[in-house]
């Protein structure tokens, strides 16, 4: 005869109700993240309308942030150009996102060219001491070749976002199903009292 703790039994009918939710979660999170992968590779330009008015409103949201961040701070101007190239560009996108995905990625680039301009600034104005300024250095040389690239050839832009979108879901969807399997496991698992299936 088994005697079994109430307690016990309680948590453990939690625990599996928990797993249940979460392998159930992650499972319907790696269908949509499936579906994104699946719309991105074939129908790039839909996808890609769709992903240019969110960075939209990303860009919005961060130009606000750094002309918000810049106020009143001594040696702000940088700043303050990338906040207000950053809310244009983030307006144009949200408002004209199919009138030429090129322009798009053509002004993207441009606020990729602004923002490496303040990353080098402010890594020219740090001292050499300060730890972070390698940092700064390399985010604006980096920003500076995306946009760039971007602005030389807004075309690449398409292709490359589409392939980097649906191999970045892909990957998503991939590890949403494992988390929902091993969840699934645990649960069994937790069902059956510890033993293994």
């Amino acid at each position: 005869m088994t005697h079994t703790d109430p307690q016990a039994e309680a948590l453990r009918a939690a625990a599996t109700t928990t797993m249940r939710g979460l392998s159930r979660t992650y499972a319907l999170r790696g269908a949509l993240a499936l579906a994104l992968g699946i719309v991105a590779l074939f129908w790039p330009e839909q996808s890609l309308s769709l992903l240019l008015r969110i960075a939209g409103v990303f860009l919005i949201l961060d130009g606000a942030a750094t002309l918000f961040g810049a106020r009143g701070r001594a040696g702000a101007r940088a700043d303050t150009g990338s906040g207000i190239v950053g809310l244009i560009v983030g307006l144009v996108l949200l408002i004209l996102p199919a009138t030429s995905l090129k322009l798009a990625f053509f002004l993207i680039g441009v606020w990729a060219l602004v923002t490496a301009g303040s990353y080098l600034a402010s890594w020219w104005q740090m001292p050499k001491a300060y730890p972070d300024r390698d940092a700064a250095r390399n985010a604006g040389l980096l920003a500076a070749l995306v946009g760039l690239v971007l602005v030389i050839w807004p075309g690449t832009g398409l292709v490359l976002t589409g392939w980097g979108i649906a191999l970045a879901a892909f990957a998503i969807a991939a590890t949403m199903f494992f988390l929902a399997a091993k969840f699934r496991g645990a649960k069994t698992r937790l069902f059956e009292g510890g033993r293994r299936p």
